[in-house]
């Protein structure tokens, strides 16, 4: 455990969990170990830089950002969620089940969040980066501790169980000492640092003189690699995009049934229209006679024949053979559009 934190893992830990600290290399250090005690319910305080829960290992930037945020949801003693901060003079609030196994003196690179006053301090959450005591651009994991629980114990009254277990006091959703829980898993998934913000990365977003210098470079939106977009307009005449990149319109030479070789039936021409006949015309390569039927391939053959139902399921436009000598209209591009292979792109 002490090697998987310490090149960049997260553990969280509660109670008795508090064992893969203890006698644990570097981690024993974080905190007083292996001290006993326990209370049904107590006040726990919100460890402070300075004022009347001032402690020597609470952070000066992540201590004072935790109690307004429990204070804006109206989680600490005398406060009111959703109005304005009231950082009341002793943050604090009723826990159940506080458990004593950290002790009373967080070690000196360990964030100490959560006291009790237990005949002297006893620590509740407690948090620290790793490995232990390396210096700020030398740490990547952390380890949050937490020695209370979150949820009464219930007789095994199996009626009650996940989720109807979880408390709600009507304000929170849940209670202060799950919504205490909720930011320390918040803050051991976060960037580690000593508590000052992260400093986010630089990005220089691209431009149209990146992404589409001269026309036809490319078409349609484009991502500048920070978040945005770029509009690199649309292709020249004679090109169309597609997947943002500019096509020239293939020119298409229109199948005839001679071409073909077709006797019989209506079929595609290949470029969007009906195959011509001898007479030039588009009334079709022929009709077969009583008994038979035109299939796909414009021959006449004995029996009957079954029309493919799925047709058009795989064109946007176009004509497409329905394998009995007729053909189907798959639909129609729009005015700035041009159907290639069945599909429409845009022409603009």
């Amino acid at each position: 455990m002490e090697q998987y934190v310490n090149a960049g893992g997260r553990m969280f830990a509660s109670h008795y969990a508090y064992t893969w600290i203890e006698n644990n290399g570097t981690l024993d250090q974080s905190a007083e170990w292996g001290v006993a005690g326990a209370q049904d319910t107590d006040t726990a305080y919100i460890s402070m830089p300075t004022g009347s829960t001032a402690r020597a290992r609470a952070n000066p930037v992540k201590s004072v950002q935790f109690r307004d945020w429990l204070d804006y949801l109206g989680g600490l003693t005398g406060t009111t969620a959703g109005l304005p901060l009231e950082n009341p003079a002793t943050p604090s609030f009723t826990v159940s089940d506080p458990r004593d196994r950290a002790g009373s003196t967080a070690g000196g690179s360990t964030d100490e969040w959560i006291y009790i006053n237990n005949n002297g301090a006893k620590i509740q959450q407690l948090s620290f980066n790793t490995p232990y005591a390396a210096a700020a651009d030398m740490a990547c994991g952390r380890v949050a501790y937490t020695g209370f629980h979150v949820s009464l114990t219930d007789n095994n009254d199996t009626s009650d169980v996940f989720p109807n277990v979880c408390l709600n006091d009507g304000t929170l959703g849940f209670t202060t000492q799950e919504a205490a829980l909720l930011y320390m898993l918040f803050d051991l998934n976060a960037c580690v640092s000593d508590g000052d913000p992260v400093t986010p990365p630089q990005c220089t977003p691209l431009d149209s003189g990146d992404l589409c210098p001269n026309e036809n470079d490319a078409c349609g939106f484009l991502a500048d690699t920070c978040g945005g977009v770029v509009d690199c307009g649309g292709c020249l005449q004679g090109s169309y995009c597609a997947g943002n990149v500019c096509r020239p319109i293939p020119s298409c030479t229109p199948a005839t049934c001679a071409s073909l070789g077709f006797a019989c039936g209506v079929h595609p021409d290949g470029c969007g229209g009906i195959a011509d006949n001898a007479m030039g015309n588009d009334m079709g390569c022929g009709v077969c006679p009583g008994g038979q039927s035109c299939n796909a391939m414009g021959q006449c053959v004995t029996g009957g024949c079954v029309p493919d139902p799925d047709a058009c399921s795989t064109q946007t436009c176009d004509f497409d053979s329905d394998g009995c000598g007729n053909v189907l209209p798959c639909g129609d591009c729009n005015s700035t559009e041009i159907c290639v292979s069945g599909s429409c792109y845009s022409i603009e």
